[in-house]
């Protein structure tokens, strides 16, 4: 049986209204964390980095986050808004920005 995957962030595109989740799980034998985003509509992403070894720092997950971009249906220039259980300081590096 698989273990649940949590959902590290989230990020909402302002328009069209869509949700990003990024998830993280423990995998392989060196147990790195490897990382995925997944939106309702199955869309591919590229980003980096891809695992690591320890979980990501605030500032880690904000140029994850600043990489992210979505290859399957690309939105460009529509700014968004970031939230997190996890890292709840997350969002106000892209309110500065």
């Amino acid at each position: 049986m698989g273990s649940i995957c949590p959902s590290t962030c989230r990020a909402r595109w302002r328009s069209p209204a869509s949700c990003s989740s990024i998830r993280a799980r423990r995998r392989g034998s060196e147990r790195r964390i490897v990382y995925r985003v997944v939106d309702e509509f199955g869309s591919e992403f590229d980003f980096s980095p891809r695992s690591s070894r320890q979980p990501l720092s605030d500032g880690e997950l904000a140029r994850l986050i600043d990489t992210l971009r979505n290859t399957t249906n690309p939105v460009e220039g529509l700014g968004y808004t970031v939230e997190s259980r996890f890292y709840v300081t997350i969002g106000e590096h892209f309110r500065a920005s």
